[in-house]
């Protein structure tokens, strides 16, 4: 009896709460770490590092541009190497990849450096929610 009521309670939470699965193609590997397309507001889309030691999503200045984000003031990052680094900071209407969406009707922070030459950073702000799992061709964005 015990085991067929865990068995309902079980069905029960699955059913409610059910697993979110979402994944991105790798394109392409930068320094080993996996590239992936992101699109920003609906719009734009860029090839982005999944970089999962990344606090905030960076994007270069040619990738801003072609977003039309204003730089809204100064911030500061710190590096893996432990130095700090002045980025301008930017607001864009939304994130998508993978078949996930972060929006937010104030704007999604973003950092706006790096060299033009190298692909935007995908930080934690798009993806706090979700637990992260990289494979050899895909990232999965898992709830």
């Amino acid at each position: 009896m015990e085991i067929v009521a865990l068995l309902i309670l079980f069905m029960i939470i699955n059913i409610h709460y059910p697993r979110v699965e979402r994944q991105a193609r790798i394109k392409r590997r930068y320094a080993n770490t996996p590239v992936i397309d992101v699109t920003f507001d609906g719009e734009e889309k860029f090839e982005m590092i999944v970089d999962t030691g990344a606090s905030c999503t960076q994007i270069n200045k040619k990738m801003a541009n072609a977003l039309k984000v204003e730089p809204q003031g100064k911030g500061y990052v710190i590096l893996a190497d432990g130095s700090t680094v002045e980025v301008e900071v930017g607001k864009v209407k939304s994130i998508e990849a993978g078949g996930i969406k972060t929006d937010n009707s104030d704007g999604l922070i973003v950092l706006i450096g790096g060299s033009e030459k190298d692909p935007g950073l995908l930080g934690q702000n798009f993806y706090k929610d979700y637990k992260v799992i990289i494979d050899r061709d895909s990232v999965e964005f898992r709830r």
